[in-house]
């Protein structure tokens, strides 16, 4: 058989040669790439066992388990069109680690840039010569132009297709970018590090009226939210929406672009999401926990500032004014299928932690 497909395909080029045939897939593939590597060779193997079998045989079939919403990884280093904005303001000891962990993805950014904002107080902060040169753009402003500047300077600066701004206390998992591309390429939107779902959106940010999704809130699945925060990925060319019509947002200077970013862009039809936060796979998530625990609450955190926090509560009542209207006020439903996943998931992942601890106790024990 090998040798007849070698006879009647052998000597062309870029075709796809779909496989099913149990353990002599492999085998197969193996001959008739040796016979030619200018060809693609995929081992279907189960996936299509539903036509030929008319069942389902495996669990990754069922679309509701862990196994089917699985990332497929492949360990190989990709360079696709994405460039990635660090950005410094008051906390430039962590723009080494953040460079270091954009380096690390699996999917390697096209360019890297660095937006740096002013700030007010009267000292400035200098940067090693050698640290500024593995950047491919590099914006220190000598006034402070707030939080929307970062997203101004992304839409001027960046060549690539796609864009993920961070904020500067933000650590990235090795699989985010890989992470985030894989969903859009399921569903085109804006993705983010942590999401929020408002359920009061006049009341926000006080925390009773909403709650999060993502690296504090971990699904196995995408889940649609408002807006996002801590980073934001997204087609370069859709930050034009985000400076349409938005003077009166801008007004607040250093809050409010999320929010905004989200409102505008959801007019245009692009929805707001957080991609998969396994709970026993950080490399996934959009911030390792412990970092986003202790370098996102210091005294210089933005969200922190009861100031910015009146000012959070202004910016959504001027974009609710506008028209913004929060996922719980048209669809109820989904707001309580994804809270009772949320608690669901919590509990479940609570208990394979205890068990696991258990099971390491008792193997000291047993041990000593």
């Amino acid at each position: 058989m090998i040798e007849q497909i070698k006879k009647d395909f052998g000597n062309q080029n870029n075709i796809l040669y779909v496989v099913s045939a149990g353990p002599m897939s492999e085998v197969i593939i193996a001959k008739l790439y040796e016979n030619n590597k200018n060809n693609c060779y995929i081992d279907f193997g189960s996936s299509i066992d539903s036509f030929i079998h008319q069942k389902l045989t495996r669990t990754y079939m069922n679309e509701n388990s862990n196994y089917a919403k699985q990332n497929c990884y492949m360990l190989k280093e990709y360079n696709l069109d994405v460039g990635v904005v660090l950005t410094a303001y008051k906390k430039p000891q962590n723009l080494r680690m953040q460079l270091e962990a954009i380096k690390n993805q699996t999917i390697k950014p096209k360019e890297i840039l660095l937006f740096q904002d002013g700030i007010a107080q009267d000292y400035r902060i200098h940067f090693n010569d050698d640290l500024l040169k593995e950047f491919d753009v590099v914006k220190i402003c000598d006034q402070n132009y707030g939080v929307w500047e970062r997203f101004d300077f992304a839409r001027k600066e960046v060549k690539s297709k796609y864009v993920c701004i961070f904020d500067d206390d933000t650590i990235p998992g090795s699989r985010w970018l890989e992470n985030c591309l894989t969903q859009m390429c399921v569903q085109e939107g804006l993705y983010g590090t942590i999401g929020i779902v408002l359920i009061n959106p006049e009341n926000y940010p006080n925390s009773k009226d909403y709650f999060r999704v993502g690296w504090d809130g971990n699904l196995n699945y995408t889940a649609k939210v408002d807006f996002v925060g801590h980073s934001w990925f997204l087609k370069t060319e859709w930050l034009d929406y985000m400076f349409e019509d938005t003077d009166k947002f801008q007004e607040f200077k250093v809050v409010g672009e999320d929010i905004a970013l989200s409102y505008k862009l959801k007019q245009k039809g692009i929805e707001t999401f957080v991609p998969p936060h396994p709970y026993d796979n950080q490399e996934l998530w959009g911030s390792y926990k412990k970092y986003a625990q202790t370098l996102g609450v210091d005294v210089n955190a933005v969200s922190l500032n009861p100031d910015n926090m009146t000012k959070m509560n202004c910016a959504m009542k001027k974009i609710i004014k506008d028209g913004f209207k929060a996922i719980s006020q048209t669809d109820r439903d989904y707001i309580f299928n994804l809270r009772k996943n949320l608690d669901k998931y919590y509990m479940h992942n609570n208990v394979k932690k205890y068990e696991a601890n258990r099971k390491s106790i008792i193997r000291k024990k047993f041990t000593n």
